[in-house]
């Protein structure tokens, strides 16, 4: 199998429990849409939880990978940006 870049990366914020975690992912596209996302690392205040969560807070944390890649996309659409600002304030 030949290694291909991705051809999407995105940060956002997820919420697990009370904690607000910034997410590193990426994600590769076709004509047809996302076939494939990855996650690349999890972060509390600047340090790597990855290995913290359990599989439960991984699992749901690779499956808002796609939505927001299209919220993400959604809005640069609507504001001719294609970042959105963040680090986003925790509640």
């Amino acid at each position: 199998m030949r290694y291909t870049t991705p051809d999407i990366r995105i940060e956002f914020e997820h919420q697990i429990r009370k904690a607000h975690l910034w997410v590193q992912a990426s994600a590769w596209a076709d004509d047809d849409g996302i076939y494939k996302t990855e996650l690349n690392d999890v972060m509390l205040d600047g340090t790597s939880v990855t290995e913290l969560l359990t599989d439960d807070d991984l699992s749901d944390i690779t499956d808002a990978i796609e939505p927001a890649i299209h919220a993400e996309s959604g809005d640069a659409r609507s504001t001719g940006s294609h970042t959105i600002p963040g680090p986003f304030p925790t509640l």
